[in-house]
């Protein structure tokens, strides 16, 4: 199996405020699922399946390895956490499911759980933002800069309303069963 493109070490170094947490969290499959789940949507199978086997293969070009070291890692480890949180939260055993803790804390609640996990995904989220617009903006300076990526991919044929509020960019809501305009890309975002 292939390296993940960050550590758990990495992880706790980037967006962990207490350094001793168990390492034994962030499972290199969770690690390997976060990649897949938060960035192969958004910079393409092929261009993350190129970021993983150099990677893995300790042979990043030097675009690559700038990409990977400066914006993907840093995006990539709020979202490991993000995933991160339910195990953290919740133990299982032969005893069943748990509530984790020690006789000198109080677990969170559900709420303060969810605030948490919103707050590791919202920061993931803008981080992963910035990563595509720094891809787009190498592109826009230089076409040959990561060949794999395509900033023109429409990303309203992978969304999915299943309910709530959506906001355009004018802040005006729109009904979830409003039609959405088909061609939005990612240099839209």
């Amino acid at each position: 199996m292939k390296e993940p493109l960050i550590t758990a070490q990495q992880v706790v170094d980037k967006v962990i405020p207490r350094k001793n947490l168990s390492l034994t969290f962030f499972k290199d499959l969770s690690i390997k699922l976060a990649e897949k789940k938060y960035f192969r949507d958004v910079i393409g199978e092929d261009f993350l399946n190129e970021l993983i086997d150099q990677n893995d293969g300790d042979s990043l070009t030097d675009d690559n390895k700038t990409l990977l070291d400066d914006h993907l890692k840093d995006a990539l480890a709020y979202f490991v956490v993000t995933e991160a949180l339910n195990h953290m939260h919740i133990d299982m055993s032969n005893a069943g499911l748990t509530t984790l803790g020690t006789e000198f804390t109080s677990p969170v609640t559900a709420a303060q759980k969810a605030q948490l996990q919103s707050f590791f995904r919202e920061n993931g989220e803008v981080l992963r933002k910035e990563m595509v617009k720094f891809l787009v903006d190498a592109q826009d300076d230089d076409d040959t800069k990561y060949p794999l990526f395509d900033s023109t991919k429409d990303l309203s044929e992978e969304m999915q309303v299943v309910g709530g509020i959506i906001f355009n960019t004018e802040d005006e809501p729109v009904r979830p069963d409003a039609n959405i305009d088909k061609g939005q890309s990612l240099r839209d975002c």
